[in-house]
């Protein structure tokens, strides 16, 4: 279930915590107050550790929204800064699937399929990021940056060549 079908209802659930607890009397209520702040607390402390690092979070995401599209996204963005441009483009295929309306699942994807050779691959890629945003040359810009600090040159020169 998606986080966001909850915050409505999470509003009225706090509406009614809140007129029940405008009942109790000054000590329940600071009993109370502690034992949530508690509760909060530990529920902080036990997330924490998924705030590690950005593959940590990664892998919560997968793990916590298996049909999510931005958990197979970051992989994508991941195993392309760790080479990987075949798991990369499959990635972004997996996320293509789940989620088809995000423009920088079809830059990370340009980029993977530059990367492995596979330019026909990388020209559909960059139709659909048009699509969904035309003349955006952040995301081209942004994308040549990144392919140029892993030392992929030739991807980088491919989408800088190709942005609007």
């Amino acid at each position: 279930m998606a986080e966001r079908t909850l915050y409505l209802p999470s509003v009225g659930l706090a509406v009614a915590a809140g007129a029940a607890l405008a009942r109790l009397d000054v000590a329940r209520l600071r009993v109370v107050t502690v034992l949530l702040v508690l509760a909060g607390g530990v529920r902080s402390a036990l997330r924490t550790p998924v705030w590690h690092d950005d593959f940590a979070v990664t892998l919560s995401i997968l793990t916590d929204s298996p049909n999510s599209f931005r958990g197979p996204q970051r992989m994508a963005v991941h195993y392309l800064s760790h080479r990987q441009a075949a798991r990369s483009l499959a990635a972004v295929r997996i996320s293509e699937r789940a989620y088809a309306r995000d423009p920088a699942i079809y830059i990370t994807g340009a980029d993977a399929a530059f990367t492995l050779g596979q330019f026909r691959v990388a020209d559909s890629m960059l139709v659909n990021l048009e699509q969904l945003c035309y003349r955006c040359g952040g995301y081209y810009r942004i994308q040549s940056m990144a392919a140029r600090q892993r030392g992929d040159t030739a991807a980088a020169d491919s989408l800088w060549a190709r942005m609007p």
